[in-house]
């Protein structure tokens, strides 16, 4: 694969991200989609396009830092869906197998993939999506 798949794949990552941001964000959006299955449909879209991205990616003949800030920027995507798929299946599991108190009784619940997914996952994306286009300008312009 080429350079150009990568930045395609890049772009189409960070069109879903911003649709994943309206909906969560924007109170109209959210609307949109309370109640509806059609609610996970951006997360799932913004996740495969996140792995398309990573194999781009690992495809491309990319060194340096730009490699870099690619694998975070795509690893860090479709960690965000899998942190957040990890936390509702964990707690699930343990308010099946130990009860509703598992968590200290007062509305407790599994914080590792939580934080994880809301969190670090997203800042790190945040991070390397921000520097790879500062990269990817820099060197279109020179």
């Amino acid at each position: 694969m080429n350079m150009k798949k990568v930045i395609t794949f890049f772009v189409l990552m960070v069109v879903s991200s911003l649709v994943v941001t309206l909906e969560m964000a924007i109170p109209p959006f959210r609307e949109l989609f309370t109640g509806s299955p059609l609610f996970l449909v951006p997360f799932g879209v913004f996740f495969l396009f996140s792995l398309f991205f990573l194999v781009a990616t690992f495809r491309a003949k990319i060194s340096g830092a730009l490699r870099g800030l690619l694998l975070v920027t795509g690893g860090s995507g479709a960690a965000i869906f899998i942190s957040i798929l990890l936390h509702n299946f964990i707690y699930g599991i343990f308010v099946h197998f130990f009860g509703e108190g598992i968590w200290g009784g007062v509305g407790g619940d599994e914080p590792v993939f939580f934080i994880l997914g809301i969190i670090v996952f997203p800042a790190l994306y945040l991070l390397g999506a921000i520097g790879t286009t500062i990269n990817l300008l820099i060197r279109w312009r020179g």
